[in-house]
């Protein structure tokens, strides 16, 4: 059973900025997307008014900044489905696949 300080549940914005400051940290992270870094920000055609970019930005050049900032960052990434989340003594059990996940913190985004 992989364990980890904080696991991070869903890749979107805010998914993505919750990873990172944890990574930042040196908290052993790990990032949960069911599908690719992006969330619904890559079905997007034009994001405005996004702080740090004064124009309009695409969702997936907006998602490619978010990873481009994270490569700096050591983390692990899982990329399948939550199955069941269970509370226990000191943190959480997560069940992602067929595999069984503890961590002390989580983070739904």
């Amino acid at each position: 059973m992989k364990q980890f300080d904080a696991v991070v549940i869903g890749g979107g914005p805010a998914g993505l900025t919750a990873v990172l400051y944890l990574a930042r940290s040196g908290v052993k992270t790990l990032l949960i997307e069911k599908l690719s870094p992006g969330g619904q920000v890559l079905m997007t055609e034009e994001i405005e008014n996004y702080p740090g970019f004064p124009k309009a930005v695409k969702g997936y050049e907006l998602v490619d900044k978010f990873v481009e900032h994270l490569s700096a960052y050591e983390l692990d990434r899982h990329f399948d489905e939550v199955r069941t989340i269970t509370a226990q003594d000191g943190g959480y059990a997560i069940q992602v696949g067929d595999e069984t996940l503890v961590a002390k913190a989580m983070v739904l985004c």
